[in-house]
């Protein structure tokens, strides 16, 4: 069986470009034909198995759809997977007559442009199959757009022999692009009023991204930057993982954070704000961590210095993600991929 997956590119180091990489390897470790076709030039970030097949499209956004079919008319693939809802306007059109998923990625509520809602009509009108990160937005796309075609997939772990954390350095980590949806400006405002931070606890923020520049200047303003250090993105991130003791996300949204699931598969304890999608199918309230109303800086404060001061809950909470993590093993994840591409290819 050939499978194409649709991305924007593979150049960048988020959860997407992660995720698709892993699942197209493990496919193909399967003996799947598989290929991964890039709308953006740039060399993979993340490793690629050598049998699966770059397809790069000229970047000339008129000629998109035009493009994408002469590369399907040539390599037949039997089914396509695009990643993400948002262009329908071109998938759908450059896919005809080839069954499809819709890969998506976000919170069905969240728009990316002003056409992304009618982005989606489309996805569930003419894929195959819609697949969602999470049960609530298999809720969102039957209540938003009556799909019939929706199924819940989760993102797997991606790091293969991931240990636990030996939680050993008094140290808070946060993961993730420096920029407006992940809510770093807030975390910064939640840890200026921990008490712990006066205790030896230090917060780390490892991320690029274009807000750099303000969150170090809010640093200066909260005068926090003595317990606050924020360190570029980098391939290993198991290395972060081993030198904190707690976890914490402060995004404004999110799809399905994969980076909740492997901090919690290295026996992070986490305190995330509950936004709409994605922490709260991670996390077990109070058991696997602790969920705070979204937004509330001053409770996302309070939990923190909860965890930080109470060793016993954090092994408490450390002991049960590592028993909770084992439903987004990618063993498990692989094989709902699988039932799905052969009930695709079946129908």
């Amino acid at each position: 069986m050939k499978i194409f997956f649709v991305v924007r590119g593979l150049h960048n180091h988020g959860g997407i470009e992660r995720v698709t990489s892993v699942i197209a390897n493990r496919l193909a470790d399967r003996g799947y034909q598989i290929g991964i076709v890039c709308l953006q030039k740039g060399k993979p970030y993340f490793a690629l198995d050598n049998s699966v097949a770059l397809h790069y499209i000229p970047n000339n956004r008129l000629m998109r759809v035009h493009n994408l079919r002469k590369l399907y008319t040539k390599q037949k693939p039997d089914v396509v997977i695009f990643l993400g809802s948002h262009r329908s306007f071109m998938n759908i059109p450059a896919s005809k007559g080839i069954p499809s998923i819709t890969w998506e990625h976000f919170n069905a509520n969240v728009n990316w442009h002003p056409l992304h809602k009618l982005s989606r009509k489309l996805a569930v009108k003419y894929s195959q199959r819609i697949v969602t990160l999470t049960q609530r937005d298999v809720e969102n796309y039957i209540h938003l757009f009556k799909a019939k075609n929706v199924i819940c997939i989760p993102n797997p772990i991606t790091i293969e022999g991931l240990e636990p954390s030996p939680r050993s350095e008094k140290r808070v980590l946060a993961v993730g692009r420096l920029a407006g949806q992940k809510g770093f400006d807030m975390l910064l405002d939640a840890w200026a009023k921990t008490t712990e931070r006066k205790h030896g606890w230090g917060l780390r923020i490892v991320g690029s991204g274009s807000h750099l520049k303000r969150l170090q200047e809010r640093i200066e303003r909260l005068q926090i930057a003595d317990s606050v250090e924020i360190v570029p993105a980098t391939k290993d991130i198991v290395s972060q993982f081993y030198q904190a003791s707690i976890m914490a996300m402060s995004s404004r949204y999110e799809g399905l954070p994969l980076v909740l699931i492997e901090g919690m598969a290295a026996g992070l304890p986490i305190v995330s704000f509950d936004c709409d999608t994605g922490p709260s199918q991670i996390i077990e309230n109070n058991k696997t961590g602790i969920l705070v109303p979204p937004n509330n800086i001053d409770k996302l404060a309070e939990e923190l210095d909860r965890l930080m001061a109470d060793e016993n809950l954090c092994n408490d909470f450390s002991a049960n993600a590592l028993r909770s993590v084992e439903r987004f093993s990618i063993d498990n994840i692989i094989k709902q991929w699988e039932e799905l591409l052969q009930e695709i290819i079946n129908a």
